[in-house]
């Protein structure tokens, strides 16, 4: 199970990074008529399976947008399984959980964090992050953190001071903040306590 988590996050991040970096790499792929057609649609059975893999999806954009919500799905899944049973959680469980998600939370933040910088120039983040798809994903980046932070996650520790960004950016975040602090020790904000000082003279807080 861990090699396949791995395994697909380094697939997606790859491909989504290739296409940010050539938006014309895999279009020109599978125009090139040296590749086997067997090997013709690749990205397209990844994504929807052998059996319904009859769409080219020609489009940067549109690829991207499909490998990270695969993926996410992927992970989700996965979160779903280990908490079908909490009652019956250990400490393996527990380490599966803190790790899933945070690499939800690094996957989802280190697109958003290219979107919020300017950093797709030829903006095929778009559709990602557009209108409620990022406040969607900044929530999902939050809750992420915070129950990895539940679940005894020093990553998560880490993350949250970028946890503060996001909900002046995302200000619908701030009652997920709000819902899921009570479920983590206090002791897990010491070294945030700066940031955390520094952000209650604004007004969101």
């Amino acid at each position: 199970n861990s090699n396949y988590i791995q395994l697909n996050s380094q697939f997606c991040r790859k491909i989504i990074d290739f296409l940010l970096a050539q938006p014309q790499g895999y279009y020109n792929y599978e125009q090139d008529e040296k590749i086997p057609q067997a090997k013709d649609k690749q990205l397209e059975m990844y994504l929807y399976g052998l059996e319904n893999n009859n769409n080219q999806i020609q489009q940067a954009d549109l690829l991207i947008y499909e490998l990270f919500n695969k993926y996410i799905h992927i992970l989700k899944e996965n979160i779903e399984k280990q908490e079908t049973d909490l009652q019956n959680l250990s400490v393996t469980k527990e380490n599966i959980l803190s790790r899933d998600y945070n690499e939800l939370a690094s996957i989802c933040d280190d697109y958003l964090r290219r979107f919020e910088n300017n950093e797709d120039e030829n903006n095929l983040l778009t559709n990602l992050f557009n209108g409620d798809h990022g406040n969607k994903i900044a929530e999902l980046i939050v809750k992420s953190v915070l129950l990895s932070m539940k679940y005894g996650s020093n990553e998560g520790i880490k993350r949250f001071s970028r946890l503060l960004q996001i909900v002046d950016l995302y200000p619908k975040t701030m009652d997920l903040i709000a819902d899921k602090l009570q479920e983590i020790p206090c002791w897990m904000f010491f070294d945030c306590l700066y940031q955390i000082t520094a952000h209650l003279d604004k007004p969101i807080a």
